[in-house]
């Protein structure tokens, strides 16, 4: 779920920033997000059924995972990696937060 309330759809690649602009080869929704530390075109997120991967596409402040612990860990840009359920997502200090599908 973004910061704003809007969810991420199952079973498809979301791209999220300022303006996200998806390669030529990419079939993704766009979801925009109007933050001072998003990027253009900031992260992906591939949501199925039962799980969630992001992948930090370059971002200028970068995308870091907090789980249920409280640890923080950068993503490396380009590497996509698996986020668990009950962590947040910070894109730059925009806020995601990653649950399970009611």
């Amino acid at each position: 779920m973004l910061d704003d309330g809007r969810e991420l759809e199952v079973g498809a690649v979301s791209l999220v920033g300022r303006s996200p602009q998806p390669r030529p080869e990419e079939v993704v929704l766009v979801v925009p997000v109007q933050h001072p530390t998003v990027s253009k075109t900031h992260a992906a997120f591939r949501v199925t059924e039962d799980s969630v991967h992001v992948t930090d596409r370059a971002s200028t402040n970068g995308t870091t995972v907090v789980d249920g612990t409280g640890y923080r860990r950068t993503l490396r840009p380009w590497a996509e990696e698996p986020v668990e359920i009950d962590s947040e997502v910070l894109l730059g200090s925009y806020l995601v937060r990653v649950r399970a599908a009611d």
